[in-house]
């Protein structure tokens, strides 16, 4: 049949060939790296003659069944990604526990909450005032104060507002600002006196003096000691995996320190998760790529194993501190 014009000119049949081609290929090298890892889990003999997606499933679930954290798994171009967001347990009020040991060592309780930042930081994250004065500076910031709270008071006067004026307004009538978590807690929290490895030392020094109500922390030392062991076996994540941890990421355990009837730090949390768990798009907590190599494997399988022992010692640890 002459002149007749073709359904499709042959340039895109042949990109759409093409396009087909690349995909199996991607597909054949997903398949590819699933089965190098799937080898490399302890999967269950029984599920050994199951579909590959079942057996990755076993294989996980043997590692630990990850029960208060949400495992995604995504497929990229020469390498599996899997990103993990822990669960958010709530709010963890010290300020019964930093003046019950004021007198002790003043220095203590915010060597230890910084020790805990940094020991769960893989995990679910412990966030001491801070982590959580960088929340603040990036959800109570000035631009959203001035729009926000301070525009229609303001807008009868005939002003060019500034940052300082703004501010200083903002605390004078008790508004949300971007300091204000550094305002209502002691300095000592931003400038730890203890490394964590002097937080376990210190601990075990002030056990003797641990009596009455503070009785339940006399083994406290060996759990931190046991708490830094795991937390050492965790991976170090990479320059490409570290991008990807965001800043909107839930706050799984909160620490207060404020006292007082009103805690701006409750109310920052409750706002900041209210976001977070309305806006459905939350960045993990961690991220681990997998490739067709060793050692990725084996990060993952160490995480897996390491990361929900961090977790549940993290809790109980916090439990024993807020004097219940």
């Amino acid at each position: 049949m002459t002149g007749v014009r073709p359904l499709l000119a042959r340039n895109r049949v042949e990109w759409f060939i093409q396009q087909q081609g690349r995909e199996q290929a991607r597909a054949r090298g997903h398949r590819a790296l699933i089965q190098h890892l799937v080898a490399r889990l302890p999967v269950p003999g029984e599920a050994r003659q199951l579909p590959l997606t079942d057996q990755l499933a076993h294989g996980l679930e043997a590692c630990d069944p990850m029960k208060h954290c949400d495992v995604q798994l995504r497929h990229e171009e020469g390498h599996i990604q899997f990103h993990f967001d822990w669960a958010a347990d709530g709010l963890y009020d010290l300020h019964p526990l930093q003046e019950a040991t004021r007198r002790l060592d003043p220095e203590w309780l915010p060597g230890l909450v910084a020790a805990l930042e940094g020991w769960t930081a893989l995990a679910a994250p412990v966030i001491g005032p801070r982590y959580l004065s960088h929340v603040a500076e990036y959800w109570w910031n000035l631009d959203q104060l001035s729009e926000g709270y301070l525009s229609e008071e303001l807008e009868h006067w005939d002003l060019n507002v500034t940052e300082r004026f703004t501010l200083t307004y903002a605390r004078r009538k008790g508004l949300p600002h971007p300091y204000l978590i550094q305002d209502a807690t002691p300095w000592r929290y931003y400038r730890p006196a203890y490394t964590p490895e002097q937080v376990v030392t210190r601990t075990r020094e002030l056990q003797v003096a641990l009596t009455g109500k503070l009785a339940p922390l006399r083994g406290l030392s060996d759990q931190l000691g046991e708490l830094s062991r795991l937390s050492a076996l965790l991976p170090t994540l990479t320059n490409e995996e570290c991008q990807q941890v965001g800043n909107m990421a839930a706050l799984p355990y909160v620490i207060s320190v404020e006292g007082g009837r009103h805690n701006h730090t409750y109310e920052l949390a409750n706002e900041y998760m209210q976001a977070v768990w309305t806006g459905g798009d939350n960045d993990p907590h961690c991220v681990l790529h997998v490739r067709a190599d060793e050692e990725s494997p084996e990060r993952l399988r160490r995480y897996l194993t390491t990361a929900p022992r961090v977790v549940e010692l993290t809790e109980h640890i916090l439990g024993l501190l807020t004097l219940k």
